[in-house]
């Protein structure tokens, strides 16, 4: 289980010691893209062993830049460890593509005893996060937070993560405990 402790986002100690398995989509900046895992690695100390970025068919040429920028974020909290980087394409231009693809990779992962931490950050399609959102909560069992990275300015969001005061950021669990109760 997340939990908050004096505004800081936290997870059980033991989650830093099992695998888990970053999804995420792209956004309109490579910031935007980079920003809510590096603030995770940054507040939580834990690695994935594995990034899944959703992306539309069309941004296939961004790819590269988010792959090499994820990696270095990864080197820079835990040296010589490689993880693995899924691409999933979808079209935008059709919700019921990128559910298939969604829905095909949540089947697979749930064999997979590795918990995922899904970024619902990046905002170029609102229906990528609505329905990441209602997949984690069907498949509670397999996923230990929903993130997102709130930007006290809109323009923050292409500034790299440690550039921007800290105080004009909030990474939001939306699984935790005190969320979880509302509802």
């Amino acid at each position: 289980m997340s939990i908050y402790i004096e505004g800081k986002f936290f997870l059980e100690e033991t989650m830093l010691q099992k695998s888990y398995i970053w999804v995420t989509t792209t956004g309109q900046t490579l910031c935007e893209n980079l920003n809510a895992y590096w603030a995770f690695c940054d507040q939580t100390a834990s690695r994935p062993e594995k990034f899944v970025v959703f992306h539309a068919n069309d941004m296939s040429d961004q790819l590269p830049a988010i792959f090499n920028a994820l990696t270095t974020v990864s080197d820079s909290y835990h040296h010589g460890i490689d993880a693995v980087i899924q691409p999933i394409a979808f079209d935008d231009e059709n919700i019921l593509s990128f559910q298939t693809n969604a829905d095909a990779f949540f089947k697979e992962h749930n064999r997979s005893a590795a918990r995922m931490v899904i970024d619902i950050s990046p905002t170029t399609w609102s229906f990528v996060s609505v329905y990441l959102m209602q997949l984690a909560r069907q498949n509670r069992q397999a996923v230990e937070a929903v993130v997102y990275l709130q930007y006290a300015s809109h323009r923050m969001r292409d500034t790299p993560y440690p550039l921007i005061p800290i105080s004009s950021l909030t990474l939001n669990n939306l699984f935790s405990k005190q969320l979880e109760e509302r509802q």
